[in-house]
Formats: structure tokens, C-alpha cells, sequence
């Protein structure tokens, strides 16, 4: 029992653990990145090499439309 107090109460323990801790988040933290790393990647071969992709994220973010085209809006 002395000794798990003593470990506790030691501040380098402590340190420790709080850096133990630390590293776990920061290795979900890089895994969460990779995963959005990846699907961006993803975005940028799609919009390079896909033209209909291209079309439909201009038609979407830029409200661009076609010649002819008529857009209804609605309030």
C-alpha cells in the first residue's frame, strides 16, 4: 500500500502518467488527421480527373448553372 501511495504522490510519476496520457491523445488526434488526410486526397484526385464531380461542386458552392438553365429560388 506504501508504495501505490508513493508512486501517486511523486511528482515524477505523476509527470508520467500526465504524458502517458498526452501521447494517447495526440495518437487518436494524428489518426483522426490521417483519416482526413486521406479523404482529401480522395477530393483532390476526384476533382482533377472527374469532370462531372467538378461540375456539381461548382453548381453547388458557386451557384454556377448551365446556358438555359433557369433556377427557381424560393423564399
Amino acid at each position: 500500500m506504501l508504495v501505490i501511495v508513493a508512486l501517486f504522490v511523486n511528482p515524477s510519476f505523476r509527470a508520467f502518467m500526465n504524458l502517458h496520457r498526452e501521447v494517447t491523445r495526440l495518437q487518436g488526434r494524428i489518426k483522426t488527421l490521417g483519416q482526413e488526410n486521406k479523404q482529401l486526397n480522395e477530393q483532390i484526385a476526384r476533382s482533377t480527373s472527374d469532370m462531372e464531380y467538378v461540375e456539381e461542386l461548382a453548381r453547388r458552392r458557386l451557384g454556377m448553372i448551365k446556358p438555359g438553365e433557369v433556377v427557381y429560388r424560393l423564399k
